[in-house]
């Protein structure tokens, strides 16, 4: 049941709709199965964060250095931007999501 915010958000309610955690998981381990960094790193959100923010089509400074040196002179076709994640303890409505209050930006994991 996420709730897309334009092209590149997405907002998920993993503690009150099942399928936004499984949505969840299946960006954690693509490969359907959680093996152990992959389990404990749900398990620590889980404990914490009621909300999570997708933003698609993020470049990242990191991700970019990473995928010059590795993928680019292998001529694979990577996509050469990345997928980032944001933590909320609280619920973040569509309409926070422009301008976050000040409280939950403080509150962000």
């Amino acid at each position: 049941m996420g709730l897309n915010c334009g092209t590149n958000f997405r907002i998920l309610y993993i503690k009150t709709e099942p399928q936004d955690r499984e949505e969840l998981i299946g960006l954690l381990a693509p490969s359907g199965e959680l093996e152990s960094p992959a389990e404990r790193l749900l398990e620590i959100i889980e404990a914490r964060c009621e909300t999570v923010v997708i933003e698609r089509n993020y470049i990242d400074s990191d991700y970019r250095a990473g995928f010059a040196r590795f993928h680019y002179l292998r001529h694979h076709d990577t996509p050469r931007r990345c997928v980032r994640l944001h933590f909320f303890p609280s619920r973040l409505s569509p309409s926070n999501l422009a301008d976050i209050p000040k409280n939950m930006k403080q509150e962000y994991l």
